[in-house]
């Protein structure tokens, strides 16, 4: 089956040749997509390697396990090469975008690879300053330096946040930008709740509180979901069933989902 690809910048790349807090993301991530890299990432990545090694964070066998992780990941990608047209792009994308030159050509590249048609593409970054002028240029990011698995997309301005996939087990969020994680989440925290868990219209009524206070659109609760584990003034565990505050609960709130 051939799988979709996905630019991956190589910040995302080096937590696939060394163990560290975004490793098992990046391989779930993998799972999932075919890489497509900068011609450049290679060294960028091997330069992370030695650096670990020299400072001491990896020992002669870590360092010797990483870069022949580095090896077999490059037998399986596509890489975009270098060309005039990468460059000149990177150099615009400078002056639109706070980025360091290196990062202008992982950009540069990604749009090149997709003909600077972004749109339902996928870009993958550790990187927050890279993933915040990836999603500005119209990519679907995601940043695994994020502590929650949320993919951030280019909207319109007027189009509220909201759930753009609810896969088993783990809702996929599309934001505008990064910042609207910590203002949603600061909106939803600001929203009273009042009620037990036998308070069945406490809940409609904080719902709606939470639609309008986010700019939601209205979504119908599902029919015969019983209220669990509901405390007064703490956000009840059934609002996890509705879509709009799936994500509220998991990407904003970092509650389980049920």
């Amino acid at each position: 089956m051939n799988k979709e690809p996905w630019f991956w910048d190589s910040s995302a790349l080096v937590p696939l040749c060394v163990d560290e807090i975004a490793s098992r993301k990046a391989q779930l991530q993998l799972r999932n997509c075919s890489q497509v890299v900068w011609w450049g990432s290679p060294v960028e990545v091997h330069s992370a390697i030695a650096r670990l090694h020299r400072s001491g964070e990896l020992t002669d066998a870590e360092r010797i396990g990483a870069v022949s992780r580095l090896e077999v990941l490059g037998t399986r990608w596509k890489e975009i090469l270098p060309a005039d047209s990468v460059r000149e792009l990177a150099r615009r994308l400078l002056e639109r975008y706070e980025l360091r030159a290196a990062d202008a050509l992982q950009l540069s590249a990604a749009l090149t690879w997709c003909r600077e048609r972004p749109a339902r593409r996928t870009f993958i970054s550790s990187d927050t300053r890279l993933s915040k002028a990836a999603v500005g240029a119209g990519f679907s990011v995601v940043d695994l330096s994020l502590k929650h698995n949320c993919r951030l997309s280019g909207l319109a301005p007027q189009k509220p946040p909201g759930l753009i996939e609810n896969e088993p087990g783990r809702p996929r969020c599309s934001f505008s930008s990064l910042s609207d994680l910590e203002s949603l989440s600061a909106r939803v925290k600001a929203v009273p709740f009042h009620g037990n868990t036998r308070a069945v219209p406490a809940h409609a009524a904080y719902r709606s509180a939470v639609v309008e206070a986010c700019g939601f659109q209205p979504h119908e609760p599902q029919p015969n979901v019983t209220p669990l584990g509901a405390v007064e003034g703490h956000i009840p565990s059934w609002i996890n069933y509705c879509t709009i505050n799936v994500v509220l609960a998991e990407a904003l709130l970092a509650l389980p989902v049920v």
